[in-house]
Order: C-alpha cells, then structure tokens, then sequence
C-alpha cells in the first residue's frame, strides 16, 4: 500500500488477527514431542500445509533447497498433509501429519516446535503464525509478505529476504543458535 501510486497518502489502518490466547497457549515442550514421538536430540521445524497442492504457494521447495544446505544441525521437518520428503543431506528427517487439523493437535505441534517455518511466496495472512507464537513457537518469515508485521527480526523469528535461499539458511542457523 505504501508503494502503490493510487493508495501511498490514504490512512492506513492494522487491523489485527483475531485469537484466544486463553485457548491458544503452549504445553510442556518435552509431554509434546514425547506424545508426537518427536526426539529431543533434532532441532523441530513445523511447516503447515493445508494440501500437497499448497506447497509451492507455501515455499516448500525453497526451504528444502534450503535445508540441504545446511549440514551442522540435526533437524526434523514437521509438516502436515503431505507425502514423504526424502533429503540428500542425511542429518535431515521428515514426518509429516495427516489430517492434523483439531486445534489441540496443532497446539501440541506447535508445543513442540522448536522453530515456525513461513517462507511463503506470497501471505495475506498470518493465522497459523499467530498460532504458533501464542504457543511460543519462534518464526521465519519472508520480508514482503503480510506475515511480516508479525516478527521483530532477531527478537522473536528471522526475516529473511523475498525468496532468498541463502537468507532463510543464515535465518534457521541464527534461530538455532538463539533459540535452542
């Protein structure tokens, strides 16, 4: 809006997303990757996708690039409502959760979760991010996209540059490093 040449001098109001944070708030880390069967000795990441068909729209293949190219770090990579990922960097699991969809499954994923994944192309909306950070899940987010307003870079999550694969492996590897 503040780009555009039609809308840059119209007021401009935040209008923030509706959530219950008596509902929505964290379980005990350790309860909730013991019940996932989530090991202690991987760093946990959680990407959330509505269908297989939203990966692409959701960065799944950016982060994968992404992932592979990070070798110091032994990571899970939650996701919900895909198939198998299979990595060529073998310090890298994948589990995925089907039909995962009942709040109290995703409070407790992202109980879990050491890191909230959100490399979206494009975002109007940051509901499971808001999600996840009530249940004090740190995020990494795109600059550009509407999940923006939402992370205090280097405070609670990362915002890596538009599409940058190089970005997103300095912001997991930073994230590791503050938040583990």
């Amino acid at each position: 809006v503040e780009k555009s040449l039609i809308f840059k001098q119209a007021k401009k109001h935040l209008i923030p997303l509706p959530l219950d944070f008596n509902y929505w708030k964290p379980i005990d880390k350790k309860k909730a990757k013991k019940k996932l069967n989530i090991s202690n000795d991987y760093y946990s990441l959680f990407l959330p996708l509505s269908s297989r068909f939203a990966s692409k729209r959701k960065g799944l293949d950016l982060l994968i690039k992404s992932l592979n190219k990070i070798n110091n770090i032994k990571i899970i990579l939650i996701t919900t409502n895909y198939k198998k990922i299979n990595f060529k960097n073998k310090n890298i699991h994948h589990i995925n959760f089907k039909n995962s969809n009942s709040n109290k499954d995703l409070i407790r994923i992202y109980s879990a979760t050491d890191l909230f994944l959100m490399p979206s192309r494009y975002e109007s909306f940051g509901q499971t991010l808001l999600e996840a950070q009530a249940c004090n899940c740190p995020a990494i987010v795109f600059e550009n996209t509407g999940c923006e307003d939402l992370i205090i870079n280097k405070t609670n999550g990362y915002k890596a540059k538009y599409l940058n694969v190089n970005d997103l492996v300095r912001g997991i590897s930073w994230c590791y490093k503050k938040f583990k």
